[in-house]
């Protein structure tokens, strides 16, 4: 009766009890209580944050589990720290200060067995392989086939479960006329996932390293879900990613699963990407697609950014094969996004403005050194800096040297450019020649003057470009404000 009458209050108190808010002075040691706990990461206004919230408060009576929130308004930095890039963000937090990102569907069926995994053993021992976990997996399981009295290799999975159990679900069977059954030898991995090919076996070497390098390999999806981490590791990689927008959980499944053979067909040319507008919804814009896209599909070189959307009414699975044959066949021509070429008599003699439609053929000259800043023009700093240009392209005229260097610049806000540009302003020349990009990494604390800008010119000109400049002037330019590098 006692136990009966601790337990209803306990369940009352936890019921009764908010989601812990946290701030920054109390988040660390939150983080780092050597306890299991959830972090969700809201803002205000986010009504898909306030559903999981009442998914959490389920999942806290259920288990009794510490959970925290986030408010990214209130505490950006916190967030900042997190890459936290869309709300409603679930994290893990395994007690000691590291934070796994949650990636099932944030309600209470799914979050609730998975914070069960994170209590007790790593590894759960099963009698065989029967079930509904693994005939129709709705999450990734790892199961190592063992024979009972192997002890070192029990010892190297449970290693490999308690480092990976908050991404996945670790079992063991020790049933031999199981491991019959599924044709493998001891000892062996099997992992059921609920996407691409459903079930994959390793039966190779039986070590640490090797399983975590396979479960790497077998649990990343076909086609991956967006997540700014995800796509730069794809521009690394520096294959044209194929970009599937949708707007429901429902239709981005049903639709990957469509596109499945697709994705499989050309996985050495292209990787797909799934991306869901209400989290990101600039990014079909960027694309081409316009910016009231429910369901709709791109691709883009992301070695020159360029976009090739596909613009059509309906989408089809039968219209996404024929584009992407297109693609691969180099039958398509890029969307270029681009204000109108300004009119000669509105362009600077010193500065050039160029657009998307003309950047190429302008930079491309090979006989010139070409200076071009990338810009917004809601940043002063970027125009204070148009100004020191200006300036400094008079003094090369002066010195009967416009044949050998230009300097231009570009609005990227409204027109499209072959670089990836990250921060605001940008600094690119492009040398003579070869037409080499080289970057300016010094710092923009402080407007940079004619001659900081000279002298990176002639350490990196391929036409030497050199010119006298002494001290430079006071600058005329006055802004209290602080100046420096917008990031994006």
């Amino acid at each position: 009766m006692f136990a009966s009458v601790f337990t209803s209050g306990l369940l009352m108190s936890i019921a009764g009890a908010a989601i812990t808010s946290i701030a920054k002075p109390s988040y660390e040691d939150f983080v780092s209580n050597g306890e299991s706990s959830l972090v969700l990461f809201t803002a205000d206004g986010c009504a898909a944050c306030d559903t999981t919230v009442k998914e959490l408060e389920q999942t806290q009576l259920d288990l009794g589990v510490i959970i925290g929130e986030v408010n990214c308004a209130e505490e950006p930095d916190i967030c900042d720290e997190n890459r936290i890039f869309t709300v409603p963000t679930l994290m893990l937090s395994v007690g000691d200060g590291t934070m796994v990102k949650y990636r099932d569907r944030l309600n209470s069926l799914s979050i609730t067995p998975f914070m069960k995994r994170q209590a007790g053993q790593a590894v759960t021992e099963v009698a065989g392989l029967e079930g509904e976990d693994f005939q129709n997996p709705t999450s990734i399981t790892v199961v190592a086939l063992l024979e009972a009295d192997d002890a070192v290799s029990r010892a190297t999975f449970d290693t490999v479960a308690t480092k990976l159990r908050a991404h996945y679900a670790f079992m063991v069977c020790t049933d031999r006329s199981t491991a019959n059954l599924e044709g493998v030898n001891l000892p062996s991995i099997i992992v059921y996932k609920p996407f691409d090919e459903r079930k994959v076996i390793h039966a190779d070497i039986f070590s640490p390293k090797a399983i975590e390098d396979f479960l790497r390999k077998a649990t990343t999806p076909l086609i991956q879900e967006m997540d700014p981490e995800v796509y730069d590791s794809l521009i690394e990689v520096g294959k044209p990613v194929a970009f599937i927008f949708t707007n429901s959980l429902d239709d981005k499944y049903n639709l990957a699963e469509q596109l499945y053979p697709l994705a499989n067909q050309t996985r050495d040319y292209l990787t797909f990407l799934s991306v869901n507008v209400n989290d990101y919804p600039k990014i079909g814009q960027s694309l081409g697609l316009g910016n009231k896209i429910t369901r709709g599909f791109a691709i883009e070189d992301v070695r020159t950014t360029r976009a090739y959307p596909l613009l059509v009414d309906t989408l089809s699975l039968d219209a996404i094969k024929a584009f992407v044959q297109q693609y691969l066949s180099n039958s398509l021509t890029p969307v270029i996004k681009s204000d109108p070429v300004p009119k000669l008599s509105s362009q600077s003699s010193s500065l050039a403005t160029l657009v998307g439609s003309n950047f190429e053929d302008y930079v491309m000259d090979k006989s010139k050194d070409i200076l071009v800043e990338f810009c917004v023009p809601w940043y002063d700093y970027c125009s204070d800096l148009q100004k020191v240009m200006d300036s400094l392209g008079r003094k090369y005229a002066q010195f009967n040297l416009s044949n050998k260097v230009a300097l231009a610049t570009i609005d990227v806000s409204t027109n499209d450019v072959p670089v990836r540009i990250t921060g605001y302003p940008t600094l690119i020349l492009f040398r003579a020649g070869d037409n080499k990009a080289v970057h300016f990494d010094g710092t923009f604390f402080e407007l940079l003057s004619e001659e900081q800008l000279a002298s990176f010119i002639s350490a990196n000109s391929a036409n030497e470009v050199v010119i006298p400049l002494g001290e430079p002037e006071q600058s005329s330019i006055q802004d209290d404000s602080p100046v420096g590098k917008d990031e994006l």
